[in-house]
């Protein structure tokens, strides 16, 4: 929300797709994947694209006319972006590795139904926990 609202939707799809490198790099990290030489290339290539992008800073013909064009914060929004990418990609290999484990008890391989049902239940705990903070603040 934050990241889209302050940069042009251009580059914010754009530098998104950085999340791609993220999880390269999370994979080479976490789950010990090895990257051939065409696939290192093909990541490099692509943060140089992502790089060039944010050096021209690439704005829509019609930017200046938006709602918002003065609102707009460049370094604001690419931070949220590159906090979305590492969240959003490091908990996909996190998660690769967590259904890759075995468990201590048995050796087997955990079911997926298991994994999304304790995903669920640490998310429900921090959605309430959210609104329980929004009520108290509101009472206030």
């Amino acid at each position: 929300q934050k990241a889209g609202a302050n940069l042009p939707a251009a580059v914010f799809q754009v530098t998104y797709q950085g999340k791609s490198l993220v999880v390269a790099l999370f994979s080479v990290m976490l789950l010990q994947k090895e990257l051939n030489r065409s696939k290192w290339l093909a990541i490099t290539i692509m943060g140089l694209g992502l790089v060039i992008i944010q050096l021209f800073k690439g704005g829509e013909s019609k930017q200046s006319t938006m709602g918002n064009a003065n609102e707009q914060n460049m370094s604001i929004g690419l931070v949220y972006v590159i906090l979305g990418c590492f969240c959003s990609g490091g908990a996909s290999v996190y998660f690769e590795k967590m259904m890759k484990v075995p468990t201590a008890q048995n050796g087997l391989k955990p079911s997926m139904w298991i994994r999304n049902i304790q995903l669920a239940g640490f998310s429900t705990a921090i959605g309430a926990l959210q609104i329980l903070l929004s009520l108290l603040s509101s009472s206030s």
